[in-house]
């Protein structure tokens, strides 16, 4: 029993077997791909969900720094109002402290004027 195989079969094997590669290997890249769109359908909606929250993060921020901001401002509007400067305090208690000064004094002069007549 011998098998006699001709050039033609040859070809014709070798070709089969490399068409029989070229659709294994096809067939593989396109799993992949297809591997791939998921993965990144997947990424794209984390990034979608993400983008969204930091927005939502973002807005709400931005909201607490304006309300902070209003806050600030009516604090500097009264604050003028409600407290008095350190220098100005000072100043003013010297100015008290002067006329007191200057009424015990006139109280003085006015005692030992009585005393004396």
């Amino acid at each position: 029993m011998s098998i006699q195989i001709g050039v033609w079969n040859i070809f014709l094997l070798v070709a089969m077997l490399i068409g029989a590669f070229w659709a294994l290997v096809s067939l593989m890249i396109t799993q992949f791909d297809k591997g791939l769109d998921k993965r990144f359908e997947v990424i794209d909606a984390a990034r979608t969900e993400s983008n969204k929250s930091a927005k939502e993060r973002f807005d709400r921020i931005e909201e607490s720094q304006r309300i902070q901001e209003r806050e600030l401002l009516s604090l500097k509007a009264e604050l003028p109002e409600r407290y008095v400067r350190r220098e100005d305090a000072i100043r003013s208690e010297m100015t008290l402290h002067a006329k007191f000064d200057g009424l015990a004094s006139r109280i003085d002069m006015f005692l030992r004027a009585k005393q004396n007549d």
